[in-house]
């Protein structure tokens, strides 16, 4: 019996021998987060692509005036949609923006319906039979939807409030206002714009943002 316990003994002290030799072979474990020597790991880099600026550019109102997305930078996100008074999906594409506007409204999102080389009577009946209230814009020559790639009408452009082409859908079917509603939720309001506002007049308030100017 004495001689079973001697062996008993034996063997646990073997075994603990063994599994220190093995703990100071491998050396402690590094804690979550360090690299060699126990260096800090850095940060994963995203490597999603930063959005392509949205083209700046002027264009009249149907209403009067002049207007440009720097308006609208650091305060809403932009829907824009390049349309034609002869395509029907651009018919029934005006009513679903208007209602995506309204529903939209509180988290800052903007129409602005730009018109490709219509003329601004042929506008101006078309938007007063349809009965849509938004902001409608002349995109007489249509030097600014080619500078969006527009290839086909309707087209549509979801701006961020930095000024970053977040999406842009061409056509209209049946699952498009889904389609945008949803880019429109991936949008959460942002900070201020990157895009410089033009200077105020003499002894107006001063300009907010001073960043990258839009291409």
């Amino acid at each position: 019996m004495k001689k079973r316990a001697i062996l008993y003994i034996t063997i646990m002290v073997l075994i603990g021998f063994i599994f220190l030799f093995s703990y100071l072979l491998q050396g402690p474990e590094k804690p979550t987060g360090e690299g060699p020597e126990g260096q800090p790991v850095p940060p994963k880099q995203s490597t999603q692509p930063p959005p392509t600026p949205a083209p700046n550019f002027t264009l009249e109102s149907l209403s009067g005036g002049k207007v440009s997305p720097l308006d609208f930078l650091g305060r809403n996100v932009l829907l824009l949609d390049f349309w034609a008074t002869d395509r029907p999906a651009c018919r029934k594409s005006l009513p679903a923006l208007a209602e995506l506007e309204k529903e939209f409204a509180p988290r800052g999102l903007k129409v602005i319906s730009i018109n490709v080389k219509g003329t601004r009577g042929e506008v101006a009946r078309f938007i007063r039979k349809i009965g849509c209230k938004f902001l409608v814009l002349l995109d007489k020559d249509g030097s600014v939807a080619r500078r969006y790639g527009v290839k086909t009408t309707p087209t549509f452009v979801l701006v961020d409030v930095r000024g970053g082409i977040s999406k842009t859908i061409q056509g209209f079917g049946p699952n498009s206002k889904t389609e945008l509603r949803k880019e429109i939720l991936l949008l959460p309001p942002g900070p201020p714009a990157i895009i410089p506002r033009p200077p105020g007049p003499p002894g107006g308030p001063a300009p907010t943002a001073a960043p990258p100017k839009l291409r």
